[in-house]
């Protein structure tokens, strides 16, 4: 992100008492910045875990360097903090700004300083930057507040993705799912590729074999046929802080590259992301040449961002898309967080797994396969189990678009116990 300069901005002070004052944050401010950002109602949302006031100072000054932090004051008092992350300039995007740890001090909650502080943002961005047309950011289900304050201000949500911040409860561990954002300044935008989706369905791209070659430099695997000619690329981005468990990726294929090919490169860099523990590979993209071998992957369709990418010709939107390595071992310490509605899936869950465990054994599905039903059972449970299920009876894959029948029996009727 580009840290803009803004060095004197505020809400116009009519010397009243009572009334809001944003400003940007200085130095003085910080211990009142981390006593904020440190409450319980606040702290349980944000991608930071809970710390000491001296182990959170590193974490602050790359805020503080990659963003801008703003502070609400009312007589003399801190009473909230919320950051503005400006597109990098010269990218694509510059046109872009998101609104991020927004929290208000416990004693100072109802009062509209957190309208307050969306207005405010929102003029930021349109007085100092003309180029951004695009607000954005994410929030955690079951964050009721958060949800109908910014539907109330005009927000959509554009996607939706599950295994986010992790939660206990009853001795059972699940994740909340998040939901992007966003509202776009000009509502005459058009986009250059409307139709940023696929359908979800079983993964059906064979084994890898010696025609493709995959080099890595760090984080980032260069792609290439046998011939030596490169298809594509692929970056590795761990996620910060409480998300770590999420390898965010970025991938570009070349225009002339063999989808097929491309696609058996993604499938072994699948494979290496669940060897070095991730839970979910997750990735947004412009690139229309991307949806085939993600649906060929298996990968779940969540939702399509609008107008997040702006090259020289117009903007584009991003499919949103994601890939779990969660299991049923993970399926199954979630049901004492919900022993109300998992009390029987226990059985049925084993069951799934020796279908699978035995199909593997037998030759009729590989590991790849494997690691993908085991999260597919573990997503079917998931959607049973928590309040804020991502899909309705009629959009979940497993009831239509999946093609379950294709699947060797047994594990087609493991699976189908899970579903009813």
């Amino acid at each position: 992100m580009n840290n803009i300069e803004i060095k004197s901005l505020q809400i116009p002070n009519k010397k009243q008492q009572g009334e809001p004052i944003i400003r940007r944050a200085e130095e003085k401010d910080y211990s009142d910045i981390f006593r904020i950002w440190m409450q319980p109602h606040i702290i349980q949302w944000m991608s930071f875990a809970q710390m000491n006031e001296e182990d959170f100072r590193p974490l602050y000054e790359q805020f503080s360097q990659k963003t801008q932090i703003y502070v609400m004051e009312v007589d003399g008092k801190i009473v909230g903090v919320r950051r503005l992350a400006f597109g990098e300039k010269g990218s694509e995007k510059e046109h872009t700004v998101g609104f991020y740890s927004m929290g208000i001090d416990a004693s100072c909650t109802r009062k509209g300083y957190a309208s307050r502080f969306y207005e405010e943002f929102t003029r930021i961005a349109k007085e100092h930057q003309p180029q951004i047309t695009r607000i954005e950011f994410t929030q955690s289900y079951s964050n009721k507040g958060a949800f109908e304050l910014s539907d109330k201000l005009g927000y959509k949500k554009e996607a939706s993705v599950p295994g986010w911040l992790y939660r206990t409860q009853n001795g059972g561990t699940y994740n909340l799912p998040e939901r992007y954002v966003y509202k776009l300044l000009d509502p005459a935008i058009e986009m250059k590729n409307p139709r940023m989706e696929f359908k979800t369905k079983l993964p059906s791209i064979d084994q890898t074999s010696n025609e493709i070659e995959i080099r890595q430099e760090g984080n980032l695997f260069f792609c290439y046929d046998q011939q030596g000619k490169l298809l594509g690329k692929c970056e590795f981005i761990p996620g910060p802080r409480v998300v770590s468990h999420l390898l965010f990726w970025s991938v570009s294929i070349e225009k002339d590259a063999d989808l097929d090919l491309m696609t058996k490169c993604l499938r072994e860099l699948i494979i290496k992301a669940h060897q070095q523990g991730f839970k979910k590979i997750e990735l947004t993209s412009a690139d229309t040449q991307l949806l085939q071998p993600l649906q060929h992957l298996g990968f779940h369709y969540r939702g399509t961002l609008q107008a997040s990418i702006k090259k020289e010709d117009g903007y584009y939107n991003e499919v949103c898309a994601d890939f779990g390595f969660y299991g049923i071992e993970e399926a199954k310490q979630m049901l004492p967080a919900f022993p109300h509605k998992g009390a029987h899936l226990n059985q049925a869950l084993d069951e799934c797994k020796e279908a699978i465990a035995n199909s593997l054994k037998q030759g009729e599905i590989d590991m790849f396969m494997a690691i993908y039903l085991e999260n597919l059972a573990f997503q079917i449970v998931e959607q049973k189990l928590i309040d804020y299920p991502l899909y309705t009876e009629q959009s979940a894959p497993w009831n239509g678009s999946m093609q379950l029948d294709l699947l060797p029996q047994p594990i087609h009727l493991a699976l189908n116990k899970l579903i009813q």
